[in-house]
């Protein structure tokens, strides 16, 4: 058995001869979890490189996907607010201000 990093209380014992699982119902924290999986209510390892992806957004913006600051926005999600922040001109608004002045956004925003 693998933890996923999605939500541990999900992990299941999925055997190595399986590439998904179908769950009744979608569990999770929101905001981390895949939009496929809210469709599909299949859950393949696809959905934890997103679920581990938020949660590298998160440490790079400091905000967190329930953040009231994404609830004042027109995007209304995080993934949204960074894809429309990442076609702009000013990319380092995707940086955490207490972040910048290191030397290091452009390294970051590579990542």
């Amino acid at each position: 058995m693998e933890a996923r990093i999605a939500d541990f209380g999900l992990a299941k014992a999925v055997p190595d001869a399986h590439t998904y699982i179908t769950t009744s119902n979608v569990a999770g924290t929101v905001g981390y979890i895949a939009p496929k999986y809210h469709q599909t209510l299949k859950f393949t390892d696809k959905f934890d490189i997103y679920s581990f992806g938020v949660v590298l957004v998160v440490l790079v913006i400091g905000k967190a996907p329930s953040d009231e600051f994404f609830q004042h926005t027109s995007e209304m999600s995080l993934v949204k607010w960074l894809r429309n922040v990442m076609t702009s001109d000013d990319h380092k608004l995707a940086i955490d201000p207490k972040m910048i002045g290191n030397g290091y956004e452009e390294r970051i925003l590579v990542c």
